[in-house]
């Protein structure tokens, strides 16, 4: 699978069959920038830099389940402009 993202879209294309499936844009608020997938737990994490946040979502299933990780309250270890994500599920 591929995920590709297009400004307030994230798009996965399955590199078996090539469909195209959209997943559930309501969901992105701003502009997604940096995208990362967590392919053994089946997660999607991106940054927002407009909104300030990192956020996650379940990429399987209907219900893409997302939740606020990190999120810019104006303190000093919260991310104020999140450009880059990376993720290591082979070491938690």
């Amino acid at each position: 699978m591929i995920i590709i993202s297009f400004q307030s879209s994230v798009k996965a294309i399955s590199l078996e069959t090539g469909k195209v499936k959209e997943m559930n844009p309501t969901l992105f608020s701003g502009n997604p920038r940096a995208v990362a997938v967590d392919w053994i737990s089946r997660n999607l994490y991106w940054t927002d830099d407009e909104s300030g946040t990192i956020e996650v979502m379940r990429m399987d299933g209907d219900n893409h389940f997302r939740k606020v990780l990190l999120s810019n309250t104006g303190k000093n270890y919260d991310c104020a402009k999140p450009v880059s994500l990376v993720v290591d599920p082979d070491h938690g």
